[in-house]
């Protein structure tokens, strides 16, 4: 996960008044910049362009805003607490007070990811997020940070600590991530983006698995206006027909929770499989990690969109009843 190696006190602030969600975040740009020596300007334009794709908040009070930059050897993170806290568009309305902002090497895009997971995870403690907000100085917040994180310094000591005979279920996953981060590239439209991204945030404590993995894929995706989306890549709604890793041919249609019938052949998006879709085209292979952990595979044949009337009917109702 993302290092709290580097982090010092100086990277810590506590109860920053702030005007609202861009004056925070320029803040915190100023002072991430000041640390790594870059323009303020260049390293707020990397997390507002983030933020532009869909709010970081995810909910309980808590944002992770981050940027990938060229211009950076090594992450660089800051935990800022806003008092008092403001709107950030978070999923389940709260406003936000704990802020973790990351800086990551783009040269190192590859661990990035499986790094935004471990930390989501992290924060989700109710211990973690309460001791955070009756810290009382920087050196109590770092004492909270380090007790939960395990720190793993770059690419080579992760490899290193995941080689061992004795790792345990949290190291397993993130080998799982290291080991299949060659995966092929993804297209996801604007409108899917940001419903996907709200209902991977509401299912994080009842599937923080699935929800980490959707998030992941998320995040890793090229966004676009719905209108420049190809016909052949798999967006909601969509009908694929695929090769299963044992040859089996099969035909699913991608649907939101609510909407699913595996007897119709109507698969969710929130299951291990739904969420290795979105975004493939015709001709892409994607690995995906079954609810026993078994890794399998699956080769898009062909991919049916339903027709754009309907899909433009449904936009309205679906929004309203994503996360039911």
């Amino acid at each position: 996960m993302m290092t709290f190696r580097n982090l010092s006190e100086e990277d810590i602030t506590l109860d920053l008044a702030t005007k609202g969600k861009h004056s925070a975040l320029s803040r915190i740009a100023v002072k991430l910049a000041r640390r790594t020596g870059l323009d303020d300007r260049a390293v707020l334009r990397g997390i507002w362009r983030r933020e532009k794709l869909g709010s970081t908040a995810i909910g309980r009070g808590i944002a992770v805003p981050h940027a990938l930059l060229r211009s950076i050897s090594s992450p660089v993170a800051s935990f800022t607490r806003l008092a008092p806290p403001i709107d950030f568009n978070s999923p389940d309305s709260d406003p936000v007070d704990l802020v973790f902002t990351l800086l990551w090497p783009r040269s190192e895009a590859r661990t990035f990811l499986p790094a935004l997971s471990r930390l989501f995870r992290m924060v989700r403690a109710p211990l973690i997020r309460e001791g955070l907000r009756l810290a009382q100085s920087p050196e109590e917040v770092m004492a909270i940070l380090m007790s939960e994180a395990r720190p793993v310094n770059g690419m080579a000591d992760q490899c290193h600590a995941l080689g061992g005979a004795k790792v345990n279920s949290e190291e397993r996953k993130m080998k799982k991530h290291i080991q299949n981060s060659q995966k092929p590239s993804i297209v996801i439209g604007e409108t899917d983006h940001q419903r996907l991204n709200k209902l991977a945030l509401a299912a994080a404590d009842r599937l923080p698995e699935v929800s980490d993995g959707l998030l992941i894929e998320l995040e890793r995706a090229l966004v676009v206006a719905d209108t420049s989306v190809p016909r052949n890549v798999v967006r909601m709604g969509s009908t694929v027909d695929y090769e299963a890793d044992t040859g089996d041919g099969r035909t699913v249609t991608l649907v939101f929770p609510k909407d699913a019938d595996i007897s119709e052949g109507r698969i969710s998006v929130l299951t291990p499989i739904g969420t290795a879709l979105p975004g493939l085209s015709a001709g892409q292979t994607m690995g995906w990690s079954g609810r026993d952990d078994r890794r399998h595979k699956l080769t898009v044949l062909a991919v049916t969109q339903q027709h754009r009337a309907e899909s433009e009917g449904l936009r309205s109702s679906e929004t309203s009843r994503l996360l039911a």
